[in-house]
């Protein structure tokens, strides 16, 4: 099995040291590619024209491509593997932490998606290593400072869509460009603390999830006072989008149907 892999990965380096012109790449398991075949770092490394990358499974070889290529994509999309192939949390974790050099800055990312929590740095290097971010979809939640420490401020004020958890924003600040903000989480289900944190953000178009239970009167019944100042936190709210599936009210309108037949 060894072998088959070892010898598909240096068929994959041959390849694509003849792809001069490739403008999109996508690699699942690349750390566990280049570590079979150590010049694919240096075959991907000396492309000139990628404008889109997308790459599952991190780890030092991905650093070094990171850190070495010669292109200036506008898409960068950094991913988890699959639930199926993670380790049991006692186990080493599945890929290793992406290292980057701290003076590098990638400027050409327009396009950010942070989906390994387990390997990626925190927002405050991925704010310093993608100050062009203008399109910023993550996974990652800002952290609370150990007891003592000061609290890390993040300063990133060029994102315009960001799409995640409410946890992201606790210690967001300068997000003045941000015009369509997407919560992947339930408010609800976040608690008051961080039901508040998109409070300090001036986005005009805002997209939530609602439980599919929830009633309509969720939203202003005075139960989830973190919930509805959140969602009147937007002086210049220009259009509220909010997705809302209410099963119960389907149900109801269901059964009326079945009863009139």
């Amino acid at each position: 099995m060894y072998l088959r892999v070892k010898e598909g990965a240096t068929l994959l380096a041959d390849l694509l040291y003849k792809s001069t012109g490739l403008c999109t790449l996508g690699l699942h398991s690349a750390e566990h590619w280049m570590q079979h075949e150590p010049r694919l770092v240096d075959a991907l490394s000396c492309m000139t024209q990628l404008t889109e990358i997308e790459l599952q499974v991190l780890g030092p070889n991905t650093s070094r491509f990171l850190s070495k290529m010669q292109s200036a994509p506008r898409k960068l999309v950094l991913r988890a593997p699959p639930q199926r192939v993670v380790r049991a949390p006692a186990q080493q974790p599945f890929g290793a932490r992406l290292d980057l050099d701290p003076q590098l800055q990638l400027l050409s990312v327009e396009y950010l998606a942070a989906l390994d929590n387990s390997n990626l740095p925190g927002l405050v290097d991925l704010a310093r290593l993608f100050p062009s971010t203008r399109s910023l979809d993550t996974s990652l939640e800002s952290t609370r400072p150990a007891r003592g420490q000061p609290l890390v401020v993040i300063d990133w004020p060029t994102p315009e869509y960001v799409r995640g958890s409410a946890g992201l924003f606790a210690n967001w600040r300068n997000a003045t460009s941000t015009y369509l903000l997407e919560l992947v989480d339930q408010l609800h289900l976040q608690g008051p603390r961080k039901a508040r944190t998109v409070v300090n953000l001036k986005a005009r178009v805002f997209l939530a999830a609602v439980d599919s239970v929830q009633p309509a009167s969720f939203w202003h019944d005075g139960t989830h006072p973190a919930v509805e100042q959140a969602l009147r936190a937007f002086p210049i709210l220009r259009r509220r989008t909010v997705r809302h599936k209410l099963l119960s009210h389907m149900w109801g309108a269901a059964r009326k149907m079945v009863g009139s037949c």
